[in-house]
C-alpha cells in the first residue's frame, strides 16, 4: 500500500463555471496554483526535519512524487510500499520468510541469524506526508486567495 494524500480544493467548479467572466487565463491559473502547491508538499515531504524518518537509504524521500490531475486536483504520493508503514506506523506483528524456510539477517553485533519467524515489536509512527501538507496549507490558502481575489475584481468590473 503506497501513501497517498489528495489535494482537493473545494469552490473552484463554482469559479471555473464563471471563467468566462474572468477572462480565458482563469483555468490555466489554477492549474499553475496547483503544480505550485504539490511542489511545496512534496518538498516538505522530502525534507529531513526533525521528528520525520531517518533518511538510510534514500529510497523513500526519492519516491515521493507528484501530480496534478487538473485545476483542483492534485496528489502527492510515495511509490514504495512501505510508506505507509513509516506514515502510520505497525502493530507488533510476525514476519515470515517470503522465500526459502529461514529468516537470514546480521544481529546488531554482526552475526548472521537463521529464523523461521520474527516477532516484529512494531514500530511507532514517522509522518511525513500529513505534516508536510499541515506545515504548507497557510501558503497554499495564500496562493488560491491571490487568484480568487484577482477573479473576483475581474467579475466586478
Amino acid at each position: 500500500m503506497a501513501t497517498t494524500f489528495n489535494m482537493r480544493i473545494e469552490g473552484l467548479d463554482e469559479l471555473l463555471a464563471n471563467a468566462d467572466k474572468v477572462g480565458g487565463e482563469l483555468p490555466g491559473k489554477l492549474f499553475n496554483a496547483m503544480n505550485e502547491a504539490t511542489a511545496l508538499v512534496k518538498g516538505d515531504a522530502q525534507a529531513v526535519k526533525v521528528g520525520r524518518f531517518k533518511n538510510r537509504t534514500g529510497n523513500l524521500r526519492r519516491s515521493i512524487n507528484r501530480r496534478v490531475e487538473g485545476p483542483h486536483r492534485g496528489v502527492v504520493s510515495t511509490s514504495e510500499e512501505y510508506g505507509a508503514h513509516v506514515e502510520f506506523g505497525t502493530r507488533p506483528h510476525v514476519i515470515y520468510p517470503k522465500k526459502g524456510r529461514f529468516l537470514v539477517f546480521k544481529n546488531q553485533s554482526g552475526q548472521k541469524v537463521f529464523a523461521k519467524k520474527i516477532n516484529h515489536p512494531g514500530s511507532k509512527p514517522y509522518p511525513f506526508m500529513r505534516p508536510a501538507f499541515e506545515d504548507n496549507i497557510g501558503k497554499i490558502q495564500d496562493i488560491y486567495a491571490k487568484i480568487a481575489q484577482e477573479a473576483v475584481v475581474r467579475m466586478a468590473q
